[in-house]
């Protein structure tokens, strides 16, 4: 997420909805944001996840995100993705296996 283009949609505190800017860090439980709300230009912004609905600009598609979805440190996201990718990798192997002896 760091880098990403992002905005607060929905909060449960509505003094952050609206907040945009750009991704400077990431914790566990927050998002740092350098951005714009209201008046307020190159501020830094520490929006917790659990509170927030995000909008992420990811090349000329915009990804709706809670907040509660990614509660995680970014290192574990990464050790999951990699597990998810390994798994594939067995199951795409097992299946060219079965379409070997099915022959």
């Amino acid at each position: 997420m760091i880098g990403l283009n992002v905005k607060v949609v929905k909060s449960t505190d509505h003094a952050r909805e609206g907040i945009s800017g750009v991704v400077l860090d990431e914790t566990l439980n927050t998002i740092i944001v350098l951005g714009t709300h209201g008046s307020k230009t190159n501020e830094k912004f520490v929006l917790p996840k659990k509170e927030c609905e995000f909008e992420f600009d990811l090349e000329n598609e915009k990804v709706m995100i809670k907040g509660n979805d990614v509660i995680k440190r970014p290192e574990d996201r990464v050790k999951e993705f990699r597990g998810w990718r390994l798994w594939q990798k067995k199951q795409q192997k097992k299946k060219r296996k079965h379409n070997k002896l099915l022959k």
